[in-house]
């Protein structure tokens, strides 16, 4: 089993270098998850925009099942990724948060 202590050991790093490099990396992954599900949508439903989207569901254009249901997970990923934004430049700028319950779902 890895630990943060043999790899930063392998890779003659702190172990507080590592842990903040790998959430990071793992930030960044889990926008590129979300990302490509939002290129999904765009692509099922010919929209760039979610309200794009709620207006083809208006129009009839699309059937409401499941879209609906797409509309409002583009719009969870959108504040997701916002909400991941965040915590990266707020790590950047030095701050530091504590998080007690996860502000999104990763991606599939």
């Amino acid at each position: 089993m890895l630990t943060l202590q043999a790899v930063a050991k392998e890779l003659s790093l702190q172990e507080e270098t590592l842990l903040q490099q790998s959430l990071t990396a793992f930030l960044f992954r889990e926008i590129a998850l979300i990302e490509a599900e939002i290129g999904q949508l765009r692509e099922r439903y010919a929209v760039l925009r979610p309200v794009d989207l709620k207006q083809a569901i208006s129009e009839g254009r699309v059937i409401a099942h499941p879209a609906w249901e797409d509309y409002i997970d583009w719009q969870n990923s959108i504040e997701a990724i916002q909400s991941i934004r965040t915590l990266l430049t707020e790590s950047a700028n030095g701050s530091t948060r504590t998080i007690s319950a996860p502000a999104y779902s990763s991606a599939g």
